[in-house]
């Protein structure tokens, strides 16, 4: 899974991608990005494509931006690994509306240490 994929999507970017390693469970087709072939004439019409239509863009980097809020956020991924080292099972805190500024975030480290 790209990292600069969800960090292009949580900063409300629409995201061209190709459909290979774990790219397809991140970027929705024709609603968070697009994913096309991996030929680069593909990734040029794709581009080129997004940089004509304003409202595309704007539609998709919003629901890019809910999408890694909702289904990849740290507190997500905290709270999983933390259920998974910890044997249980239970419902996942909702993720944050927007994504933090720095002065919200707090470490790995510290949000492990919050929950156990």
């Amino acid at each position: 899974m790209s990292l600069t994929i969800l960090e292009a999507m949580a900063a409300g970017l629409p995201v061209v991608a190709t459909p290979v390693g774990g790219n397809p469970e991140v970027v929705i087709d024709q609603e968070t990005g697009l994913i096309v072939p991996a030929r680069a004439r593909s990734l040029a019409e794709a581009v080129v494509g997004l940089a004509a239509d304003a409202l595309k863009r704007r539609v998709f980097g919003l629901a890019g931006r809910w999408r890694v809020n909702k289904h990849f956020s740290v507190q997500r991924m905290v709270s999983q690994y933390a259920d998974t080292y910890l044997g249980r099972r239970h419902a996942i805190a909702s993720a944050p509306i927007s994504a933090p500024v720095a002065a919200e975030t707090i470490s790995v480290s510290e949000a492990t240490r919050s929950m156990v």
